[in-house]
């Protein structure tokens, strides 16, 4: 009995600790079972990050130089920050080399103290808004939100960080072996009323022969604006991937707009039950769209491109539900522990005198 006792007490202590490292490594069995390592093996890599109704991504280029673009919301903050651990360390990144803020709508930036605090930011492209409590010195808007109030707090607080006013310019990262473009347009205007969403930028990263476009919140107002542009300037916008803007709302991805980039995928980072609009994703289909993906169905999004073009796009879906997963073995091994250790219980034997004994 003692010797069984042991037993039991070491299966449960195994037990424990195999469920204890299930909980703790639920990102890496999701990132195994969903095969990301093709992506993180590519030599670009951009993720459309899963964090509910609001927008993040993660760009990662070949000379793994960081770019986040926006921050969620609060309320997906500590999920945004514990996904981007876990891939800036498959990629043996710590630092977020550029954070670019695209407008002041807390969906965007209501991350932003949480991944200051635990990432080192080397520098942030900030909105043309001025936040609560700043001092003015340009002509420039006031968002009155608290949530954009600290977010401007933050990064300013950031040691070691540059902080600039989201402009029109070019950036290009390369060296013996490769070379990304990313261009950046900025709102053409210093003043859009109320709607903080037209100061979203339009952003390309090239690479590849392969072009993305992200977009933030911009509205068609500022999908016309950046036709107008290109067409002054006598060129061509051809798009591969699209990161869909206002998180497919029917008032952005108008079909002049998708006919004129003509994208080949588009990504959708939405979570509510009126997001992406049924008119978006008609329009999507209508500009010959092959695929279209959403967070919300999709879960994270990553892409990956190698040095000759060729492409890899996988799904971060919930393939296994942990807990579930937990409740079975747990239920599983407790059957088996009942029947190989547990004795039978002895015969009853009756001692009670029989009739007419004395």
């Amino acid at each position: 009995m003692h010797n069984i006792s042991i037993i039991k007490a070491v299966s449960i202590l195994i037990l424990l600790v195999f469920i204890l490292l299930l909980i703790i490594n639920q990102q890496g069995i999701q990132y195994w079972f969903n095969d990301f390592g093709k992506v993180s093996q590519s030599d670009l890599q951009v993720y459309f990050l899963d964090v509910g109704q609001a927008s993040s991504t993660l760009v990662l280029l070949p000379n793994k130089y960081s770019i986040l673009m926006d921050t969620g919301s609060g309320d997906s903050a500590e999920n945004l920050v514990s996904e981007l651990q876990f891939l800036l360390e498959q990629n043996d990144v710590q630092d977020i080399d550029l954070l670019i803020l695209s407008h002041p709508d807390a969906d965007h930036v209501g991350g932003t103290v949480m991944v200051m605090d635990a990432f080192q930011v080397n520098s942030v492209l900030r909105p043309k808004v001025y936040a609560l409590g700043e001092e003015v010195t340009y002509n420039f808007p006031l968002s009155t939100t608290y949530t954009y109030r600290d977010a401007i707090e933050a990064i300013y607080a950031e040691p070691n960080c540059q902080v600039e006013y989201v402009a029109n310019q070019v950036i290009v990262q390369s060296d013996k072996n490769f070379s990304a473009t990313i261009e950046i347009f900025a709102a053409e205007k210093a003043e859009y009323g109320t709607d903080t969403n037209s100061f979203s930028p339009f952003i390309t990263l090239s690479y590849a022969s392969r072009t993305f476009l992200f977009t933030g919140d911009a509205p068609a107002a500022r999908e016309t604006e950046l036709l107008n542009r290109l067409a002054k300037e006598g060129r061509r916008l051809s798009v591969d991937f699209l990161q869909v803007a206002h998180h497919g709302s029917k008032y952005s991805s108008y079909p002049n707009f998708l006919s004129a980039i003509s994208p080949k995928y588009a990504f959708i980072s939405a979570a509510d039950s009126s997001h992406p609009s049924q008119t978006v994703l008609r329009r999507l289909k209508e500009a010959n769209v092959q695929q279209t993906f959403v967070t919300k169905n999709d879960g994270t999004i990553g892409v990956g491109v190698q040095a000759d073009g060729n492409f890899v796009i996988r799904l971060k879906k919930n393939f296994l539900d942990i807990p579930l997963l937990v409740i079975l073995l747990s239920l599983i091994i407790f059957v088996l522990m009942k029947f190989i250790y547990v004795k039978k219980s002895p015969r009853f034997v009756d001692l009670r005198p029989k009739a007419g004994r004395r």
